[in-house]
């Protein structure tokens, strides 16, 4: 539909972005699962934030992105590990 929010983004970044939420909503209902009724709701609701808007998009891009160090370092592993 028209409404759609990523309507404006191309379709493979449209998939990019869908990819990293769901990555994002499975970090957070692991520890989810971790800490069911042993925290209290309100401290569960601000963990669960601060690692879906803190946390995970550094780690993601550290990790994912061409630029970030855990990429470079990964691909480096992998170039001597060729040799």
């Amino acid at each position: 539909p028209q409404l759609f929010a990523l309507n404006c983004l191309p379709s493979t970044k449209a998939a990019e972005y869908q990819f990293y939420f769901v990555m994002c909503a499975t970090a957070t209902t692991i520890v989810s699962g971790c800490v069911a009724e042993r925290i209290d709701p309100l401290c569960y609701i601000l963990h669960s934030c601060m690692l879906s808007c803190v946390a995970f998009p550094v780690t993601a891009y550290w990790a994912w992105h061409r630029d970030g160090f855990a990429y470079v370092i990964a691909s480096l592993f992998f170039l001597f590990a060729l040799n």
